[in-house]
């Protein structure tokens, strides 16, 4: 943990920030559709959902430190 770089993080953080805004801003109508049938959607799938999410990321961010 000693070569954390805060400031990667940091920029990495609000590239997220970035990223989901220019959705909301693009296609509110389609983001809130989507999040209404989320919402719709048992939570077992969800969180499933969201592991799979997750562990993109992880593999994304192991394979951009190669």
């Amino acid at each position: 943990m000693e070569n954390f770089d805060v400031a990667l993080f940091v920029r990495a953080l609000g590239l997220s920030f970035v990223l989901e805004g220019m959705l909301w801003a693009g296609f509110p109508r389609l983001v809130k559709r989507a999040c209404e049938e989320l919402a719709r959607r048992h939570e077992g799938y969800v969180r499933a959902s969201g592991l799979v999410s997750l562990l993109m990321g992880m593999g994304i961010c192991a394979l951009a430190a190669l």
